[in-house]
């Protein structure tokens, strides 16, 4: 039986006026890229919980699975649809066979068919109705595993309840894997009425037009199904909360030092995204002489004591004046806080983040807390025990995670940030040991990984998935983590701060990066952070003249174009954290006031078949990185200026372990 033909009858929804939609979504990696364009798409008509993951299969959302995520558990929300968007993978334990092998041929259908049927009957209890979606094809002609299931599922389950849908004809015509197409000028991603459905090779992911179509469709289903009426599905292209042109400059905590002819605001309105803490923000948490803590406050006041926001809202209200796309974050502590040890004869305001006697605090063999982190105040080179300026915290215990939730959800509440940044955030290493030595952990892998994942769901389950979430990975991957963030600050450290990057490093940063811009919730709010090379260390008056030196400047255009042509994020370059002087601190370059407008261009393309070269074309010009061993030239289809030397031709030259922007 050809459902697609046949097409099973409508069984409309019966909602209470206002009721929202009660959407189930579960997917992979594509599902995280579709799910903000269909909340956009649906707008108020739906509310959406999200089950999807990359790398997961249908079975990993099974309570036999995750008891915590498992979509039997929902049967209380009494959701009205289940969209299921798998694509077929095989990589979980939820797959394997008993020598933990992935199931292959005739058990591998049998066990993905078998769970389709079981989602069918978790459904049938609470008289949800399904969507089964067919994924385009992929880079290469592949085919979703699960084309010879889910258009089954119809029939198999008649009378209308279960219904199927293809994104072939939108993505896929004939079977095709199609990497851009022509558009409207309000499809998002068209530009000059083209646009990328598509990632990069070697990806096959999608870019922002292949997400909102893939989204259009699930919505005409709903549509088709009477599950709702079109005049109530929006026309998508969500607003993100980003500015226009590029490059985009993000500002971690401290700013720009080489522009005293502007006023504060106007410095931080340059950058794109900025986090800092609740104290510049005209924001401080509620404490007082019988709760003088400011860990274990959840409200936030204005300085002054009183309950409204009105001066941090003004300021909030005049940054965006002055630039309408920047986004605001504000930092919350977890892994480590200051310690006061005897609090007697201080003020209130001062008496550490929690009681001396917390078990909040990680503590040695001795009981005494352990270092977590300081700065090398006296410029000796080296962080000694009187430097020491926060004690580590066990975030794996719920009482704190559920204090980190609820400070973030105060957060959201006060309408001052868009969203939170998350410190020291890995999955690949521990991070609870002293920082004077490194030498013994207090937190086993899995636990660190384990609270902050735990962090992650709480404040998801109170802020939901609008309120954005930024976290400091470094140059690693968090996949774990990602289907709760929006983006990391790529920080990204070196060893010694008289010297540079190797290339080693930057290839890590480039898989890194590129792994962020695709993987991430969407809207995604990366940052790539490089530091300078330092030539007098602790010297903070030679600092601004150290940043604007010629190879600085060289690592700052390098850095710039790596961010241009491997993501759609932000970028800085800044003081190498090592120095005994107030971290992230840059100059403001005049290689950052261009305009490039959008990208067109598609990420990490190859120049001139020149491994180590890259470029990629915005509509206002080329950004171009270099990293190839060699000073390279680079042909363009016309007249270009190049930002860095003013130097106007078709053909220009870019050194190694450089960059260069081409206006056209």
């Amino acid at each position: 039986v050809d459902v697609a033909e046949t097409g099973p009858p409508p069984t409309p929804i019966e909602r209470a006026e206002g009721e929202p939609l009660r959407i189930v979504l579960t997917g992979d990696s594509i599902t995280m890229q579709v799910d903000p364009h269909l909340r956009a798409v649906f707008g108020s008509e739906a509310v959406i919980k999200p089950r999807r993951h990359g790398g997961t299969a249908l079975c990993d959302w099974f309570a036999a699975r995750d008891e915590e995520l498992g979509i039997e558990n929902l049967a209380w929300w009494r959701p009205h649809v289940i969209v299921v968007d798998h694509g077929g993978n095989a990589m979980t334990p939820c797959m394997a066979d008993d020598d933990g092998r992935p199931l292959e041929g005739e058990a591998y259908l049998a066990k993905y068919l078998a769970d389709s049927d079981y989602l069918v009957e978790v459904a049938r209890r609470t008289g949800t109705r399904v969507l089964f979606v067919d994924q385009p094809v992929g880079r290469g002609g592949s085919l979703s595993r699960t084309l010879n299931i889910f258009p089954s599922m119809p029939e198999r389950h008649p009378g209308g309840m279960v219904r199927y849908v293809s994104t072939w004809p939108a993505l896929s015509p004939e079977g095709n894997f199609v990497q851009s197409a022509r558009c409207a000028d309000e499809e998002p991603g068209c530009v000059g009425g083209w646009g990328e459905l598509r990632s990069p090779r070697p990806y096959g992911h999608l870019e922002d037009l292949g997400a909102w179509r893939y989204a259009q469709v699930i919505a005409e289903a709903f549509v088709e199904a009477g599950w709702i009426t079109a005049d109530a599905v929006g026309p998508g292209a969500p607003d993100l909360p980003l500015p226009v042109g590029f490059p985009r400059i993000c500002q971690p905590w401290n700013g720009v030092q080489n522009r005293p002819d502007l006023t504060e605001l106007e410095r931080i309105a340059l950058h794109d995204l900025w986090w800092t803490g609740t104290g510049s923000l005209g924001l401080v948490w509620d404490t007082s002489d019988d709760q003088p803590h400011a860990g274990l406050a959840t409200e936030l006041r204005s300085p002054d004591g009183g309950e409204r926001f009105d001066e941090a809202l003004d300021r909030r209200q005049a940054l965006l004046e002055l630039n309408p796309g920047l986004v605001t974050l504000a930092e919350v502590r977890y892994r480590d806080a200051p310690y006061v040890d005897d609090p007697e004869g201080r003020p209130w305001w001062d008496r550490g983040y929690y009681p001396a006697d917390s078990p909040f605090w990680l503590r040695d063999a001795d009981g005494n807390p352990v270092p977590g982190w300081g700065e090398d105040a006296d410029g000796d080179g080296r962080i000694e025990a009187d430097e020491i300026l926060g004690s580590l915290t066990d975030f794996g215990n719920p009482d704190l995670i559920e204090l980190v939730a609820r400070k973030v959800h105060a957060l959201e509440h006060s309408g001052v940030v868009d969203g939170v940044f998350l410190d020291w955030w890995n999955e690949d290493h521990q991070t609870s040991a002293s920082f004077l030595d490194w030498s013994a952990f207090h937190m086993s892998a899995e636990e660190e990984v384990q609270g902050r994942l735990a962090i992650l769901r709480r404040i998801r389950e109170l802020v939901g998935d609008d309120f954005l979430i930024l976290v400091n990975t470094n140059d690693r991957t968090a996949p774990r983590s990602a289907p709760y963030v929006n983006g990391t600050f790529m920080e990204v450290w070196k060893p010694d701060w008289s010297t540079g990057y190797t290339v080693d490093r930057l290839l890590t940063v480039e898989d890194t990066l590129s792994w962020a811009s695709g993987e991430l919730l969407e809207p995604r709010i990366n940052c790539l952070e490089g530091w300078r090379v330092v030539d007098d260390y602790g010297n903070e008056a030679t600092q601004v003249d150290e940043r604007n030196s010629e190879e600085n400047r060289r690592w700052m255009r390098l850095f710039t174009t790596l961010a241009l042509t491997h993501s759609d994020g932000s970028v800085v370059f800044g003081d190498d954290n090592a120095e005994p002087t107030r971290d992230h601190h840059h100059n403001w370059y005049d290689f950052w006031d261009v305009d490039l407008g959008q990208p067109v261009g598609v990420k990490r393309t190859i120049h001139g078949g020149v491994e180590g070269l890259f470029i990629r074309r915005f509509t206002n010009g080329f950004a171009v990185y270099n990293r190839s061993g060699a000073e390279q030239e680079v042909r363009l289809p016309g007249s270009y200026v190049a930002v860095s030397t003013g130097r106007v031709g078709e053909v220009h030259t870019v050194g190694d372990m450089d960059g260069e922007i081409l206006l056209g």
